[in-house]
């Protein structure tokens, strides 16, 4: 069991403090999987042309791994629209860890319009930033050889 301290000197003008037992039971459950079948399939693909291009392929990488917020009079904004927003896949440098390429998967029949706005938004900031993204449709059937093409030409360009 787990204890929580509540400091309640605003409420009795004292030095009291209370023990109250929490159960977080009643809050959280375990999930079994990191990743769904789908993620899993295009992640073995994936790692495949990591090690044929001598890269480290991360999985669900959080946005605020990827750039960094500037202080500004508009943080709290920025923090907002990258909260709990991940990238799929990012390939990353062996020796330096340096961001190469960014891959998220879109599921097709994505009709939230607040996900589709957030979508946009990655797209928009990755490309004002610089930062190599490449978009999967997620399919039943795709063709890895197109997908290598693209990343294969994206790391025969110059770096940022």
């Amino acid at each position: 069991m787990n204890y929580r301290i509540i400091d309640n000197n605003f409420k009795y003008g004292k030095n009291k403090r209370k023990l109250f037992k929490i159960n977080y039971i009643h809050y959280f459950e375990s999930k079994r999987y990191i990743i769904t079948m789908t993620e899993l399939r295009y992640y073995k693909d994936l790692l495949k042309i990591a090690e044929k291009y001598d890269l480290i392929l991360l999985t669900k990488v959080s946005i605020y791994d990827i750039v960094r917020i500037k202080d500004t009079l508009y943080k709290k904004i920025a923090l907002y629209q990258c909260d709990h927003e991940t990238i799929d896949f990012v390939f990353v440098d062996k020796k330096d860890c340096r961001i190469r390429i960014c891959v998220q998967l879109d599921d097709p029949y994505i009709t939230n319009k607040r996900k589709l706005k957030r979508r946009q938004f990655i797209i928009e900031l990755f490309k004002i930033l610089d930062i190599n993204l490449i978009r999967l449709k997620i399919t039943d059937e795709y063709n890895i050889e197109n997908i290598e093409n693209k990343i294969r030409n994206i790391l025969s360009e110059p770096m940022y």
